[in-house]
């Protein structure tokens, strides 16, 4: 077959499967520049002239028709794929230089690595979007999609700051350009690839799996963290292959990663790297241990409040008294924190810590807050930020007067003179009176005899899920608002999403698809927020 019926059979076969844009591409010639064995071209797909990225091969695939039809297979399953951490493929198009082109949606910011070359930029989110795109593919309906060449120069970079995977699904063309992937023997893809893959490369073309894509992102994560390609200070591609065989690569230093991989980071790191491929850690599993992991920017809102006085229940609300949040120890045996996360554009998330009740003694109050400094400081290390606090408090319950100011003056104690304006007074119990506008004498009073309470604000909870939001909006900005409306049709489009998926908790999948729904929510913790300095925390740990 020559080329020109290979390409024929090609279209032919992509309008069958309604991925042929062939006549609806403008392609711009003068945005051309080449990335890997392929021309890439910024363009414009009509009808709409949404901008599009045209990859326009070098040196076509071989023309043979077992070729056609994976072509075919692979580019309509891609195409059929939606994930906020997956690049969109439109289609393809035969109609540019006698050779197969792939249309996928443009992508602003470039790839993760150039990317985060800006030392500014946390790798974490990254990461964490990688994670999820993968999981997204091994887990897909009709068996595992696996990627085949992971690594940062194919994860791009929305306008949004959102981590894609590309370049995926097809990489059993590994000679071909068409995915843009490199010669394994070229020292580059090599770098990303697990030993086992290694082993088998001088005898035949290695065979992608999924373990092997683990590794990969293990792999990537270590180029992310440290803004350098794997084994950098090696060139030779046989001292590459025999450092791969070996071992697995160290831990690097806090200089080389600025202090961001932390001992949890690399721990979940060294499970992607295990030398037996069957000993790693499946992708689901690190999807959860990237969730416990925080990157700096968390929204974290801490509950606290005495027992009984609704800050529970108050978290359930947001939470829709859906099951899901991760119950985690803070004082030994009968007490604990819980965690409600809810993911959010750009790496961000908010953290709702909920705080075992303040109402027994002096000693537990102050217990519970040294206990919650070396939490905040173990999960977060010295650079933690407390968006807000909510302190909640019966409506009725005027004999906590003196508690809670003793409780305030330990607030304050803990997160400095500026801490009232990120405290929220919560008083529960609203639904039940029947008078909702007054304001009890008590709350009025602790201006006058607590000097963190001088600047308070008060708020009434109205044990609604709208109530709840509406409190948390208060503290963390106009451009963060939640939603009622922006939570169901989160849960909406889950249904019809995910209908073909495993089954698992409706709360977990509000949180999964929590980033794709709340698009609108942008950075929003950059102003004035409490900070727990190593001072302070040495001070309230009491040592």
């Amino acid at each position: 077959m020559d080329q020109q019926e290979f390409l024929r059979q090609l279209g032919e076969g992509a309008r069958k499967y309604a991925i042929n844009l062939d006549g609806r591409i403008e392609r711009d010639p003068m945005s051309c520049f080449r990335g890997g064995n392929a021309l890439m071209y910024r363009g414009k797909l009509r009808p709409g002239g949404g901008i599009v990225t045209i990859k326009t091969v070098l040196d076509g695939p071989q023309a043979d028709k077992s070729v056609i039809k994976r072509i075919l297979r692979e580019a309509h399953i891609w195409s059929k794929l939606k994930h906020p951490n997956i690049l969109s493929l439109h289609g393809i198009t035969i109609e540019f230089d006698l050779t197969v082109s792939i249309v996928t949606s443009w992508v602003e910011r470039g790839d993760a690595h150039r990317y985060v070359q800006n030392a500014d930029i946390d790798p974490r989110p990254l990461i964490r979007d990688i994670c999820l795109g993968l999981h997204y593919l091994h887990s897909h309906p009709d068996g595992p999609i696996i990627h085949g060449d992971l690594k940062g120069s194919n994860v791009l970079i929305s306008n949004d700051g959102r981590a894609v995977l590309t370049d995926f699904g097809l990489s059993f063309l590994y000679n071909s350009a068409f995915t843009m992937t490199t010669n394994p023997l070229d020292g580059g893809t090599l770098r990303w690839m697990a030993p086992e893959l290694v082993n088998v490369m001088a005898m035949e073309d290695p065979h992608p799996t999924v373990e092997g894509d683990i590794w990969a992102l293990g792999m990537t994560a270590f180029e992310l963290f440290t803004r350098k390609f794997p084994y950098d200070s090696l060139a030779n591609i046989t001292a590459i292959q025999s450092r791969i065989l070996s071992r697995p690569p160290e831990r690097p230093s806090d200089e080389d990663t600025l202090h961001r991989m932390t001992v949890g980071w690399w721990e979940l790191c060294s499970r992607c790297l295990r030398m037996d491929p069957s000993s790693r850690i499946r992708v689901e599993d690190a999807k959860k241990e990237i969730r416990k992991l925080p990157p700096r920017n968390d929204i974290l809102i801490i509950g606290m409040g005495s027992t009984r006085s609704g800050i529970s229940n108050f978290i359930n609300k947001l939470a829709d008294g859906k099951e899901g949040l991760k119950a985690y120890p803070l004082v030994p045996r009968t007490h604990g924190i819980r965690e409600l996360i809810l993911d959010l554009p750009c790496g961000k998330r908010y953290v709702f810590v909920d705080t075992p009740g303040f109402d027994n003694t002096s000693w537990r109050t102050q217990n519970i807050l040294r206990e919650l400094a070396s939490w905040l400081h173990e999960k977060y290390l010295e650079d933690v930020k407390i968006t807000g606090v909510i302190y909640t408090c019966h409506i009725t319950d005027n004999r906590m007067f003196g508690t809670i100011r003793e409780n305030l003056d330990q607030f304050g104690q803990l997160c400095g003179d500026k801490a009232a304006q990120h405290l929220r007074l919560v008083t529960t119990g609203w639904d039940e009176q029947e008078d909702k506008e007054a304001t009890p004498n008590w709350v009025s009073q602790l201006g006058g005899r607590s000097p963190i309470a001088t600047g308070l604000r008060h708020e009434r909870f109205f044990n609604t899920r709208k109530s709840a939001l509406d409190i948390v909006n208060g503290m963390v900005g106009e451009d963060a608002v939640l939603t009622e409306e922006k939570l169901a049709e989160a849960e909406r489009q889950l249904h019809e999403t995910n209908t073909a998926r495993l089954p698992y908790s409706r709360f977990s999948q509000l949180l999964q698809q929590a980033k794709k729904i709340l698009k609108t929510l942008r950075s929003f913790i950059g102003k004035a927020l409490v900070r727990l300095t190593p001072g302070r925390l040495k001070k309230v740990r009491g040592h």
